[in-house]
């Protein structure tokens, strides 16, 4: 892979009915002082509250996506079929990149085994931590230590974060982009295109320089009634337990997700300390992931 000096980035950021906040996520990124960037929206909003605002912007590309509601993975495609960045950096809607970040994070691609680069995420005046485990993956496929420590400078790690991460265009077009099965929730997502890319011999890089702050505004994912909290679940538990089967599986995963787990929630249940429906929801979750991955894996096989 090439050594990239002062790379050409496209910023893009995944929205779908915030434009109360995107504005000011929008006013941060352009603001970053870096030779050539662009910034790209996909919008996936069942309004059109957030194509106005965009529209005031005029540096800013825009794509509308339709029946796009919970499928990220989707969102992020187009994305990168739109971007012409040699690095495409993600941000959240709800992400306030801070001055600097554009610097911090292309400078590791001169490297030409940097694959990815991604930094310091920190809610608003919560302070960054001095020291502890960043971007780890355990042996059993949970992702451990989180984004808020300032390390003393940049060190490698396993995978980054979601609303604060970037890669070389090429390598995402060559692994095919974001896997569309994290539907839903979308968690895991982003780890699994970290994890991609580190097999595919590339190593990922956290710099606390490439610095965020993250909002945590709330999503519209599934709608706000019980319902929709029992669905969030599910595809939460579903997103996991296909991630630790496709890229960890061994028998102790399989043992820990499947049989393990499962036992331990129905007891917690016996003994009064976990709702049934909750229960319920996460062991149907366990098991859709596992079938998630028989279906990929039988997609694979046909290939």
């Amino acid at each position: 892979m090439a050594s990239l000096e002062r790379p050409s980035v496209s910023i893009i950021i995944i929205t779908r009915n915030r434009p109360h906040i995107l504005g000011d996520c929008l006013s941060y990124a352009l603001a970053q002082d870096y030779d050539t960037f662009e910034v790209i929206v996909v919008d996936a909003s069942d309004n059109d509250e957030t194509q106005h605002l965009v529209a005031n912007y005029s540096q800013v590309r825009y794509i509308r996506l339709h029946d796009a509601a919970n499928q990220m993975p989707r969102s992020r495609n187009e994305g990168i079929k739109m971007a012409r960045g040699e690095i495409v950096a993600f941000i959240d809607d709800d992400s306030l990149v801070q001055p600097g970040w554009l610097q911090a994070l292309t400078r590791h691609y001169a490297e030409p085994k940097v694959g990815g680069v991604g930094g310091l995420v920190l809610a608003p005046r919560e302070e960054p931590r001095l020291n502890g485990v960043v971007g780890r993956i355990s042996r059993l496929g949970t992702p451990i230590g989180d984004f808020n420590v300032h390390t003393p400078g940049p060190v490698r790690v396993e995978h980054l974060r979601g609303c604060n991460m970037s890669f070389r265009r090429e390598i995402l077009l060559r692994l095919g982009g974001f896997n569309p099965r994290y539907d839903g929730s979308n968690f895991r997502e982003d780890t699994d295109m970290c994890v991609r890319v580190r097999r595919a011999g590339y190593e990922l890089v956290y710099d606390p320089e490439a610095f965020v702050i993250h909002l945590y505004a709330r999503k519209e994912v599934y709608g706000r009634d019980d319902r929709a909290d029992n669905a969030y679940r599910l595809s939460v538990a579903k997103n996991t337990a296909y991630f630790r089967l496709k890229h960890f599986l061994s028998f102790s995963t399989v043992l820990s997700l499947l049989i393990i787990g499962p036992m331990r929630i129905a007891s917690n249940v016996l003994l009064g300390s976990a709702n049934i429906r909750v229960a319920w929801t996460d062991v149907k979750g366990r098991w859709a992931g596992l079938v998630a991955y028989l279906a990929s894996h039988q997609e694979g096989a046909r290939e």
